[in-house]
C-alpha cells in the first residue's frame, strides 16, 4: 500500500496515527527511527516539544506489536531451520529493549580486560590458523560471552575500545572492533541475546579466511590490480570453510562470511546477490565491517574520523547498503560517534566519550585543550546535556569536526 503523507498540527494527533515524516531532522528528535505508530499519549507530547507539525500515513492506522515500531526493515532474524528469513520484518523499539546498567566509567575497567583477553586469544586462533596447527575455539567462548555481556550492561565502554588506532594488527584488530560493533548494534535493534552472540561470533570471524592468503598482499600499500582483487575474493570462502569446521560455533556465522561483502544494490561479492537475497546478519555485518574499515588504519589507505565515515555511510545508502539500516546505525552511533574529534563553540577541543540516547546531538566530551588550545593537565568531561550554556550565557555546543590529530593530539593517550 502507498503512502499517503498528510500534514498535521501536532496538537491535533492522536493514538493510532502512524508518523512517516517530521518537519525537522530525525536525528534532532529523541525518536530511533523515522516512521512510527503513535501508542501513547507520551509520544504525543514529545512531538508537541519538537515539533510544530508532522506527517503522517492517511492510508493506515497501524495496529503495532505493543513497544514497537512500525519501521519496515526486511531482513529481521527471524528463523526458518538454521538460516534467517530474508522477507521478515525489523522492529526497532520505541523504547529501549535494554537499558545502561552501570555507567561508562565503571564499566570500563572490565571492557578493557575483556579486550584484552579477547584480543590475546584471537591472535593465538590467527596464528594456530596460519601455522595448521589445531585450533581450539573454545578458548573464545568466554570473552565472546563476557563482550556481549558487557555492551548489554553499557555499550559505550566496548565502543571506546574501537576508536584506539594502530594498537593491533589490523587483520585481527578489525576483526574484533566489527564484532563489538555488530554486537552494539544489535543491542539496538533489540535483537534477543541468542542473535546478538551470533551476530559477535560471526563478525569476529568473518575475515579468518584471510591468514591463508600472501601476505605481501594484504601489506600492499596501492590499490590492489584487477588479479590481486580477485586473489583477496578468496578470502571469503576461506573463511566459511574455516568456520564450518569449528564444530561448536553457529551455523549463521558461516553465512555471515559469505555474504558480509555482498551490497544491497548487487555490485558486492562473491555472488552478487542484491536487496532481500542478502540475509539480515550478512546487511548488518556489512555495515559494520565499512564502518571500521575506513575508519581505521591500513596499509593502503588514512582513516576517516568517525564522524566524516557515517557521512560517507549514508551517502551510500539504497546503494551499498538498505537505507533503513544505515539510518539506524547512524542513530545508534550518533552523529558524532564515540572518538569523535570536536571543538566546541567555546574554542575548547575534546574528544567524544559517550553518547546521550536521547540527543545524539548532544554526547559526554573529555575536553583537551582549553579556549586558547592549552592542555588541561586532567582532561574535564562536559555533557553537553546538561550544560546548554557557556561562562558568558552563549549557547554551548559543537561547532567543528576535526580532523584526528589536530593540533598536535594523540588520542590514544586520552582515551585510556
Amino acid at each position: 500500500m502507498d503512502v499517503t503523507k498528510v500534514k498535521v498540527n501536532t496538537e491535533d494527533l492522536d493514538i493510532g496515527m502512524v508518523v512517516c515524516d517530521l518537519d525537522r531532522p530525525w536525528l534532532d528528535t529523541p525518536f530511533l527511527l523515522q516512521g512510527f505508530c503513535i501508542k501513547t499519549t507520551g509520544e504525543i507530547e514529545t512531538l508537541k516539544k519538537y515539533c510544530k507539525y508532522v506527517y503522517i500515513d492517511a492510508s493506515t492506522r497501524s495496529s503495532v506489536v505493543p513497544g514497537r515500531h512500525a519501521a519496515s526493515v526486511p531482513g529481521h532474524i527471524t528463523k526458518t531451520g538454521n538460516s534467517p528469513k530474508p522477507d521478515a520484518v525489523f522492529f526497532t523499539p520505541s523504547e529501549p529493549v535494554y537499558k545502561d546498567s552501570i555507567s561508562v566509567k565503571e564499566e570500563l575497567v572490565t571492557a578493557i580486560n575483556v579486550h584484552r583477553d579477547l584480543t590475546a586469544r584471537f591472535e593465538e586462533l590467527f596464528k594456530s590458523i596460519g601455522s595448521d596447527k589445531t585450533v581450539d575455539i573454545r578458548r573464545l567462548e568466554a570473552p565472546v560471552t563476557q563482550m556481549v555481556e558487557s555492551i548489554l550492561r553499557n555499550q559505550d565502554a566496548c565502543l571506546f575500545l574501537t576508536t584506539l588506532k594502530g594498537i593491533n594488527d589490523y587483520s585481527y584488530g578489525h576483526c574484533i572492533n566489527s564484532s563489538i560493533l555488530a554486537t552494539t548494534f544489535g543491542r539496538y535493534l533489540g535483537l534477543p541475546r541468542e542473535d546478538l552472540t551470533i551476530l559477535a561470533w560471526g563478525t569476529l570471524l568473518f575475515d579468518i579466511g584471510k591468514v591463508k592468503l600472501p601476505a605481501e598482499l594484504l601489506k600492499k600499500q596501492s590499490s590492489y590490480t584487477d588479479d590481486e582483487f580477485t586473489i583477496i575474493k578468496k578470502h571469503v570462502e576461506y573463511s566459511a570453510q574455516l568456520i564450518r569446521e569449528m564444530k561448536e560455533i553457529p551455523e549463521e556465522a558461516v553465512e555471515i562470511a559469505l555474504t558480509h561483502h555482498e551490497r544491497f544494490d548487487g555490485n558486492g561479492y562473491p555472488l552478487g546477490r542484491k536487496g532481500p537475497a542478502i540475509p539480515a546478519f550478512g546487511r548488518i555485518a556489512g555495515i559494520v565491517d565499512t564502518y571500521d574499515a575506513i575508519t581505521n588504519i591500513r596499509p593502503h589507505a588514512q582513516p576517516l574520523s568517525p564522524h566524516d565515515a557515517i557521512k560517507k555511510l549514508y551517502q551510500w545508502r539504497n546503494t551499498a547498503f538498505m537505507e533503513e539500516l544505515i539510518e539506524a546505525f547512524i542513530q545508534c552511533l550518533g552523529i558524532y560517534p564515540i572518538g569523535t574529534l570536536v571543538e566546541l563553540t567555546t574554542g575548547q577541543v575534546g574528544i567524544v566519550i559517550s553518547q546521550n540516547r536521547t540527543r545524539r546531538l548532544r554526547p559526554k566530551i573529555s575536553l583537551v585543550l582549553d579556549s586558547r588550545k592549552i592542555s588541561y593537565g586532567i582532561s574535564p568531561v562536559i555533557d553537553l546535556i546538561r550544560e546548554t550554556e557557556d561562562d558568558n550565557g552563549n549557547p554551548l555546543g559543537i561547532k567543528n569536526v576535526l580532523v584526528p590529530g589536530s593540533y598536535g593530539i594523540d588520542q590514544n593517550k586520552y582515551y585510556l
